[in-house]
């Protein structure tokens, strides 16, 4: 799977400061942002650029997921840090 869902980024995040934390790990074929009522949350897929490597997307995925899971993300409105959450992107009717 090389694409991931991402929760509890901190509303005042850009599309851009979000591709900034992502990017180290991969090429980023494309990354969503969207807000609701419990905060920001997104999708980011990697993509082999030269579209030769089935492995490479996974790969970006699996290492941004084991590099970036719990990071803390500074304190919400109740003063609670809020850590990110990240796991592979299931299709909606997976869910």
């Amino acid at each position: 799977i090389n694409n991931i869902y991402v929760k509890n980024i901190p509303l005042e995040y850009t599309e851009q400061q979000v591709k900034e934390m992502f990017t180290p790990f991969g090429n980023i074929k494309s990354l969503v942002l969207k807000k609701n009522d419990l905060g920001q949350f997104g999708f980011v897929c990697y993509d082999d650029p030269e579209g030769k490597s089935k492995e490479y997307g996974p790969e970006c995925a699996r290492k941004a997921i084991e590099a970036l899971q719990n990071k803390p993300m500074g304190n919400g409105p109740d003063g609670k840090e809020i850590k990110l959450y990240i796991r592979p992107a299931m299709a909606r009717g997976d869910r």
